[in-house]
């Protein structure tokens, strides 16, 4: 329990370090990401943040060295995300959550599965019902579902809002679009969720007099994003399916 709690962030102040504004495990994911995105460029010194983070007065600071690196952080966090969440990287990532997704519901998933890697998981899930391995097998091929809605916004409705907050709100509209236009489940993805691209860094920076610096101009709200995937075969249903999705989500 108290690993799970320190990863998802319950533990604190501890927890901060690993589930927080700026903390360890995004730096090496931002790190990570971008270096194979970007032919091995490197854009901050992660590993200077990492080794600077001191626990003082029950609180974690930085020392005021490390602000700069943590600007390059936050920009190239910003960068990331714009990759993570663009073509054709979310429509790969979403035909695979939609075919674990079938998969689950029609009860062939168990605790085993996330022990696979991913090329055990990808046989597996071939090894599933039609709808989930023809979505993998179209993957393994780079056939990539076309990107037909894509809606981001700061100002959601308050429907749009209850939606994302529903655990499997993607799977639910999947399947209401599959069943409004008569087409395979695995016809159809869709995306929602909601983030902040350009994370504010809430830890204090200390210089050598001991004073407290805060990164200024930070401020950005969470950004509501809905998309639908869908198979090309089917790629003349888009304006069915943005009425569709309007109605959900407006």
């Amino acid at each position: 329990d108290r690993v799970v709690n320190f990863v998802t962030g319950r533990l604190g102040p501890w927890s901060i370090v690993l589930n927080g504004s700026m903390d360890i495990d995004n730096i090496d994911n931002v790190l990570r990401y971008w270096f194979c995105a970007s032919s091995g460029e490197v854009r901050f010194d992660a590993f200077k943040i990492v080794y600077s983070f001191r626990f003082m007065s029950n609180a974690w600071i930085l020392p005021d060295s490390c602000m700069e690196e943590g600007q390059k952080w936050q920009r190239a966090r910003e960068d990331v995300y714009k990759i993570v969440y663009g073509k054709p990287k979310l429509n790969a990532a979403m035909m695979v959550y939609r075919s674990v997704d079938i998969a689950f519901t029609n009860g062939e998933i168990n605790d085993n599965f996330f022990r696979l890697d991913d090329i055990q998981a990808i046989e597996f899930l071939q090894k599933c019902n039609e709808n989930s391995a023809h979505l993998v097998e179209q993957i393994v091929c780079q056939q990539y579902y076309k990107e037909i809605i894509s809606i981001e916004t700061e100002q959601p409705s308050e429907k749009l809002r209850r939606t994302i907050k529903q655990w499997n709100a993607r799977g639910i509209l999947a399947d209401y679009l599959a069943g409004e236009l008569d087409i395979p489940p695995s016809a159809v993805c869709t995306y929602l969720g909601s983030g902040r691209d350009k994370r504010k860094i809430e830890i204090p920076f200390i210089d050598a007099s001991g004073n407290e610096r805060w990164m200024e101009n930070q401020d950005s709200n969470p950004i509501y994003r809905v998309k639908a995937y869908i198979n090309p075969e089917f790629e003349n249903k888009r304006e069915e399916v943005e009425r569709l999705v309007n109605k959900i989500i407006n």
